[in-house]
């Protein structure tokens, strides 16, 4: 049975089966409502009471990097989703950040980027929140990047394939 979308491609706000879905690619709860991300339009959605609503995302062709709230915020290619304590961790995956999504105060914000002098992303495609520490999949570095959200401090694991 079809929970959300109607099959049409396209990022469209309304009632849970006449929404329009754009390639979602991760989902999470906070036991209440249900929140995805969608890669195609770039967007952090929301079912809740019944209805879909877009939180961060502007249309399907538009994308980019920028902090903020709707709607300006942008990011590229989100795929990866988490709550935790009224924060969305969202791995932005085009753009090698990891954002968080306050629910109350709606502000998108960077958590994680490389910098000149330390990549730890590249193409951060998933996570997973566990015991106030996020584990990030990063697909091309064979790392698995470990935020403290505690410490606000980064570490990682690097896996090395048997000989």
């Amino acid at each position: 049975e079809v929970f959300l979308g109607d099959g049409i491609t396209n990022r469209l706000d309304g009632f849970l089966i006449q929404s329009q879905l754009a390639r979602p690619l991760g989902i999470c709860s906070n036991k209440k409502d249900l929140y995805f991300v969608e890669g195609e339009s770039s967007s952090l959605r929301q079912s809740k009471s019944g209805f879909v609503s877009t939180l961060i995302g502007i249309n399907m062709i538009e994308f980019g990097d920028i902090d903020g709230k709707f709607p300006h915020a942008m990011m590229q290619y989100p795929s990866g989703i988490g709550f935790n304590n009224d924060q969305i961790y969202i791995a932005d995956t085009y753009n090698q950040k990891i954002k968080s999504f306050d629910l109350q105060t709606e502000e998108l914000k960077t958590i994680i980027s490389n910098t000149k002098d330390k990549a730890i992303l590249n193409c951060p495609n998933d996570l997973i929140i566990h015991d106030q520490k996020v584990y990030i999949i990063n697909k091309f570095n064979n790392k698995i990047v470990v935020y403290d959200i505690d410490s606000r401090e980064t570490t990682w694991w690097e896996l090395k394939l048997r000989q």
